[in-house]
């Protein structure tokens, strides 16, 4: 692993950079280091290194030679593949600090930006795939770019990531991916083997291993036994602060105030109570702790402070629905949908608060409007089943769990809910295998086994 700093290229006074074009990279990649490979950019990069005399026009440039005023950013310097620009608040353009490798497959199937395509913007994707296969082959099958693909999919929900990135845990990965592996874990919390991990984790070396250990497995801290809830208290305790205060922050329910780490985390908070994303986070501290006028408060607070922020207004919404004042729960829930159309969550959780209200059609159409925006909310097919299933629908219920099923198969719950409606419907071979498949998801699901043996009892 090679470690780059910023005073590496960049002077700590004026933060320019210590020499001009290719002549910073060549610092190091000119034979110098062991662990730094040679380079010639012109071999290396396909492309001819130009500079620009003093009257603008374009001439080649003797690498051997340092003359200033003929350098500025083109095709061939390293800058230009390894670290395009971007612009920033419209205003700004900075160089990427990523140190990326230009790759257009990555593009091609993930939709991540390339060099060679900003630069060339005549061109299409698969002319710079060629390009790139054609120039260094097999080198671009490379370990970072499975890396690339594995988080590309976990973001996406697949669970084809999710034993790449448990075996990032237990490879040679370096403690920053190894963080960034356990963070994406935590949406498949509840499987064993995503548990046993995440868990191993709590006692990494690396202290953002161990930090976003806590945050992924914060789900699980109600689970019967308290083996989590036990864990995290140990972390109180933790040399990082850092990991005092996720661990802090997930007791947060029970946790003892005016202990050392009940004292960081309120400190914390207090840091920033005068932004409206630290009375956020205060209104769900409170809400946590059962406090519902303190929460509502912090979470009305942070509305009116930032009024086009959807999810503050998300977050008082679960406060409103939970304090009884259901009508004002649904009214900012419709405005979250107007500020983002393009949000399934919100779609799904207006669904949820139409249910309460008793309005079974509003729901219906809420939560399909959910499916519609993305197709893979688990949570938004098995609640559009029930909602329709209430509906007397009771084919089309089985349509949209069949939906959640093939995106949730490890989820006992579906299959079981799926066998109910099944057995009402007395469809009973289909409601045998259902609940057969949620007994074999979760053996100890008793009510699935319950169901099971009464199914199997009939003729």
């Amino acid at each position: 692993q090679v470690h780059v700093y910023c005073l590496d290229c960049h002077n700590p006074h004026s933060m320019k950079t210590l020499l001009p074009g290719n002549w910073l990279c060549l610092r190091c990649h000119n034979g110098s280091l062991t662990n730094a490979p040679t380079i010639n950019p012109v071999e290396h990069s396909h492309h001819k290194v130009f500079g620009f005399s003093d009257d603008g026009k374009p001439v080649d440039v003797d690498l051997t030679k340092y003359i200033p005023s003929q350098i500025k950013e083109t095709g061939g310097e390293c800058v230009g593949c390894h670290m395009p620009q971007t612009l920033y608040m419209q205003r700004h353009w900075r160089h990427d600090h990523g140190f990326t490798i230009p790759d257009p497959l990555l593009t091609k199937k993930f939709g991540i930006p390339n060099a060679s395509d900003k630069c060339h913007k005549d061109k299409t994707t698969d002319w710079s795939l060629e390009a790139v296969e054609k120039w260094y082959g097999k080198r671009m099958e490379r370990p970072t770019r499975a890396r690339t693909e594995t988080i590309a999919l976990a973001r996406a929900g697949d669970p084809a990531a999710r034993e790449p990135l448990l075996a990032m845990l237990s490879g040679p990965e370096n403690p920053y991916w190894q963080a960034v592996a356990v963070g994406l874990l935590g949406q498949w919390v509840g499987n064993p083997a995503v548990d046993a991990a995440l868990v191993k984790c709590l006692a990494h070396t690396d202290p953002l291993v161990r930090g976003n250990a806590v945050r992924s497995l914060e789900p699980l801290i109600e689970q019967p036994g308290g083996s989590v809830a036990a864990e995290f208290t140990k972390l109180l305790a933790d040399p990082s602060r850092n990991v005092r205060i996720n661990a802090a922050w997930a007791l947060r329910a029970s946790l003892d105030t005016n202990s050392p780490a009940g004292r960081e985390l309120r400190h914390y908070m207090a840091i920033n109570a005068d932004q409206p994303t630290g009375q956020m986070q205060q209104g769900v501290f409170h809400f946590a702790r059962g406090e519902m006028s303190e929460a509502l408060a912090h979470f009305q607070k942070a509305v009116n402070w930032d009024t086009n922020s959807v999810p503050f207004r998300h977050e008082l919404a679960i406060a409103l629905s939970a304090a009884g004042r259901n009508p004002e729960a649904i009214e900012q829930l419709e405005i979250a949908c107007r500020l983002a159309p393009h949000e399934a969550e919100y779609r799904y959780k207006l669904g949820l608060a139409w249910n309460e209200a008793g309005e079974a059609a509003k729901s219906i159409a809420a939560l399909e409007e959910a499916v519609r925006l993305d197709p893979r909310h688990v949570r938004a097919w098995y609640n559009l089943g029930l909602a329709r299933n209430a509906a007397g629908q009771g084919e089309a219920a089985v349509e949209a769990l069949i939906r959640a099923e093939s995106v949730a198969p490890e989820d006992p719950r579906i299959p079981y809910a799926r066998a109910t409606i099944l057995l009402r419907a007395g469809r009973l071979e289909e409601a045998r295998a259902a609940a057969q498949r949620a007994v074999e998801i979760n053996p100890a699901n008793a009510d699935a086994l319950r169901l099971l043996q009464q199914l199997s009892s009939r003729p």
